[in-house]
């Protein structure tokens, strides 16, 4: 990915962090969340691409650059994050493996 690419992608999750500052969800201690599993933005470019960002973890969102014409297919660019989340979960230890009685995660030792 090129640089100028980059700085979009990264402005885009500073966008998202700034605006949910002031309108996002509180906690109970004053702390905002920035984003949540049904948070995401699109933002389309003049070149033809698109910036998605959706939340994969409660600290990490995803940032997918894709071509216009293949995001008219939103619903199957969304089932593969939520696939890319699901296994991530698996690969942290976050959630349990449904082919697997034993609970994967590593933090329990």
């Amino acid at each position: 990915v090129d640089s100028h690419t980059y700085e979009l992608c990264s402005d885009l999750v500073d966008v998202v962090i700034d605006v949910s500052c002031i309108y996002g969800l509180s906690t109970d201690d004053d702390f905002v969340i920035p984003y949540d599993r049904a948070s995401s933005s699109a933002i389309r470019l003049n070149n033809g691409m698109v910036l998605y960002l959706r939340q994969v973890s409660k600290y990490l969102a995803l940032v997918c650059v894709i071509r216009e014409e293949y995001f008219t297919k939103r619903s199957l660019v969304d089932f593969n994050i939520d696939c890319f989340r699901r296994s991530l979960g698996l690969v942290t230890g976050r959630i349990q493996d449904p082919n697997n009685d034993v609970n994967t995660s590593i933090l329990e030792g």
